[in-house]
């Protein structure tokens, strides 16, 4: 659709109505977005996808010591991350999405933010069961857990 906007208003040969249409254009693309946000259907915690409002960039722990541990785990490491911490390690030739563990040498996991494709009580017992085995080693445990895979 944004293709067909460009397209159209490209085509108009009158600056003022070219330029009154872009930004009519923009205007409406901002209110749906925002109306979207405002207005979702199935249960989510909207202040993380509001991000015009302050409350979304608010944090209950220590970002920077996020950031801090994140840059400790060795670039060529594959690793699985909770779904807010993925971005930070996307660059890598092999990254999982937590729950799906696969072959990761690191798990990363926030202990504070929400708890996207299983239940609170899914990713407890997940977690809990990943810290108590014998084969992770906890690395770190404070705003985010931090588990290596132990070389048997």
């Amino acid at each position: 659709m944004a293709i067909g906007i460009f397209d159209v208003v490209s085509d108009v040969r009158k600056p003022k109505l070219k330029s009154l249409l872009g930004w009519s254009a923009l205007i409406m693309v901002i209110f749906s977005t925002i109306r979207t946000m405002d207005s979702t259907i199935y249960y989510t915690i909207k202040s993380k996808i509001r991000f015009y409002q302050k409350e979304h960039y608010k944090r209950e722990y220590d970002v920077s010591m996020v950031h801090h541990q994140l840059s400790l785990l060795p670039t060529d490491a594959i690793v699985c991350a909770h779904s807010l911490l993925l971005l930070h390690i996307a660059l890598r030739a092999n990254v999982y999405e937590f729950p799906r563990i696969k072959d990761a040498e690191y798990v990363v996991y926030s202990n504070y933010d929400q708890f996207y494709i299983t239940s609170e009580e899914e990713f407890n017992a997940k977690t809990d069961s990943l810290k108590h085995t014998s084969n992770r080693e906890v690395l770190y445990d404070k705003e985010i857990t931090v588990l290596k895979r132990i070389q048997n």
